[in-house]
């Protein structure tokens, strides 16, 4: 174990423990190191910004990189239960096949998946990846991507998956146009034959793409509820988004 490490944590820890800042003698005490010992930690730790003093006295306080980081996590953990109550909504109104995905470079990540409540299911996905076109979700994510990754992206062979999968690059680039208008995408039997799905696009308050939820299904039973599924799954992340702090 390296001491000074060691150290620093436990001086992190105090501070975040007791709720409120805390003076050098209190530091001291509590994690039953020398004054000296405790003053260069402190002065060493607020260089790099993880505590900082609480005005101009000599208690010190968790800094804003330990803040932010917190901020983060917290963060990621209320998308993750915003996202799963959302999922739940989807499949209860719907009663198809609901999906999370996030961008994983020039690929879309399936994250989770809720099966639909019908004897013909949807394969599970769980872990594995689509490409940024062809699909819903990858379409999202390829028009809410910048420019020039767009078209370095739309440079390269486009596979045909199958006999209705778009692989003209102008064509593409109109179609992405309308999905950032509208906010959300479809697929219609263009990865896999008689498969339908839509999806929607979920943003930090910097409009960063961190998510999309999709809904999937057969064609025959997607087909006809087309602008419905449209209107709850836009709904479903509106919601999300405006709650992300």
């Amino acid at each position: 174990m390296i001491q000074s490490v060691d150290r620093a944590f436990s001086v992190l820890f105090a501070i975040a423990s007791s709720g409120d800042s805390l003076s050098v003698a209190q530091l001291a005490r509590d994690i039953d190191l020398p004054r000296t010992t405790v003053i260069r930690l402190l002065n060493t730790m607020q260089e790099i910004g993880v505590i900082a003093k609480n005005g101009q006295s000599d208690h010190y306080q968790l800094g804003e990189k330990i803040l932010t980081l917190l901020n983060h996590a917290a963060g990621e953990e209320q998308l993750e239960v915003m996202v799963q109550n959302a999922m739940q909504q989807l499949s209860a109104e719907t009663g198809e096949t609901i999906y999370y995905c996030v961008p994983s470079g020039d690929e879309v990540l399936y994250v989770s998946q809720i099966n639909a409540r019908h004897a013909i299911q949807m394969e599970d996905w769980t872990g594995r990846t689509v490409p940024l076109y062809g699909t819903a979700v990858g379409k999202l994510q390829l028009a809410f991507s910048p420019p020039v990754k767009q078209e370095a992206y739309l440079s390269q062979p486009l596979a045909q998956f199958t006999p209705l999968t778009q692989t003209d690059p102008e064509k593409i680039r109109s179609e992405l146009d309308t999905i950032r208008r509208n906010k959300s995408a479809w697929n219609r039997n263009e990865f896999e034959a008689s498969v339908f799905a839509v999806a929607a696009p979920i943003f930090t308050n910097d409009q960063e793409l961190i998510g999309m939820l999709a809904i999937g299904g057969p064609e025959f039973r997607l087909k006809d509820s087309g602008e419905r599924y449209e209107n709850l799954i836009k709904s479903a992340v509106e919601k999300i988004t405006s709650r992300l702090k």
